[in-house]
Parts: structure tokens; sequence; C-alpha cells
């Protein structure tokens, strides 16, 4: 028995937009990428709900920063997993994953239509200083007839995405040394035995570092390190002893 699927009318009938949690990182930092999407405001009236997707997020710069797509989850969704034959988290293809496609059967009437529904959302690292665009267009490598499906109210359905707002850029910035202005370095005995005292640096890790000898490479981590309490006794000293101490800042 053949099924007469109702008539498309190919509208650009949802506005498809991407957002980041924060746009200017750190070397190191992670944000997330969301994606979102709405009918359009033409098509509302006649709307039940956007029935399904089907897009290909692109990085413009991978070197700059990544996207970890194991940790993609698809919100409001038949499957956040994309376990289920009807959906897909897609295909690596370089920096950009290909084909993500999801149904929205459980999501709701109404879902997309008054407002935004996040159809993704993705954990973003910097890994270098620069710039990186993440964008969305109409998905590729997989057979599916439409990008966006809307089902319309009594029957019926527009298909087809817009996607002139669908991108966002991250701007990534070096750090630079950490302020060691208020460390505050001391050393006291108590009880014969020498104690590190210092004010640590909110972010940071913190190791303190003992030499005999003040040459290159006689320098080693007291036991217990991270030392990121501020404070420290050197139970490895001896009374006939001179020692030297620094501590290594740096980010974790």
């Amino acid at each position: 028995m053949l099924i007469a699927l109702p008539a498309a009318r190919a509208d650009d009938a949802v506005q498809v937009t991407v957002a980041l949690d924060d746009s200017t990182l750190e070397v190191g930092e992670t944000t997330t990428l969301r994606v979102y999407a709405q009918v359009d405001s033409a098509l509302q009236a006649e709307a039940e709900r956007i029935f399904s997707w089907y897009i290909d997020l692109l990085n413009s710069n991978g070197t700059v920063a990544t996207a970890d797509y194991d940790s993609l989850t698809m919100n409001a969704s038949d499957s956040p997993d994309g376990s289920e034959p009807t959906a897909s988290r897609g295909t690596n293809d370089g920096a950009h994953r290909r084909g993500i496609h999801n149904t929205l059967l459980d999501a709701g009437t109404g879902t997309g239509v008054a407002t935004a529904v996040e159809l993704l959302a993705v954990e973003v690292t910097a890994l270098a200083t620069g710039q990186a665009m993440f964008g969305v267009l109409s998905g590729t490598n997989v057979a599916l007839a439409y990008d966006f499906i809307v089902a319309q109210d009594g029957g019926g359905m527009f298909t087809g995405g817009t996607y002139e707002l669908a991108s966002a850029t991250l701007t990534v910035s070096d750090a630079g040394p950490p302020d060691l202005s208020g460390l505050n370095l001391s050393i006291r005995m108590i009880g014969g035995v020498p104690r590190i005292e210092f004010n640590p640096v909110a972010g940071m890790q913190h190791t303190v570092e003992v030499s005999d000898a003040l040459l290159p490479g006689t320098w080693t981590p007291l036991a217990g390190a991270p030392h990121n309490t501020g404070s420290l006794d050197d139970t490895s000293a001896g009374a006939d002893r001179n020692r030297f101490y620094r501590i290594k800042v740096e980010r974790p």
C-alpha cells in the first residue's frame, strides 16, 4: 500500500540561531555551544511544531578551539543520545560534524513555534589564541529530503531552514603569567622544622620545591604536591642542612 505524504511548502520555515555561553575564553577554558530553532513568525499561526531537523555543525578553526562531539546532547528530543534510528549525533569531518538529525515527536505540541527550541548543545574548549567561528548549515551525508520539517495544524507541512543568524565567534586569548605580587613567601622554624608559608594565587596550582645547592637541576618538589593550602612543613630537612625553597605556580 502506498502512503501519500501531504504536500510540502518550501518556505524557509525555520530560523536557526547559534549561541555560545561565553564568547571569550582563555586558553584551556571551556564553554557550551547551543543551537536553537524557531518557526518563522509568518508561519506560526499555522504551525503545530517543528517535526524534524537535519544540520551540519561547522568549525572554522579547529586549531583555536575544538568541539567535544562526544559530549553532544540533543535536548527536547526523542533520543537525547542519538541511539534511535530517527536520530544521529552525526559524524566527524575534520573539525566539523555533519549529518546531525532528530525528530521532535515527544517534545510536545508547539515545540519551536512561539519560542525557540534548543536542538543541541556541545562543549567547546579553547586551544590557542585566535578566533574560531562556529556555524550551522543544512545537513549533509544523510539521505534526508529536508533540513527542517514543520508540521501544520490539520495536516501538511512547511519545510526549510534559514541560517543568516546561525553562527557565533569565539575569541581565545592567552591568559599570560599569573600575578604573583601577593604570594609573600616566608619561612620560619616551628620546633626545629621549617614551615613554608605563602598566599595561594586563586585558580593556580602551587608546588613547593627545595634545593640544597641552588644549582640547575637540583630543585625537587616536597612530598604531597600540589601544595595549595599555603602552609607546608619540610619534615625532611635536617638541623645541619642549608636548604633553599621556591614555589612553582602554574595553571591546573
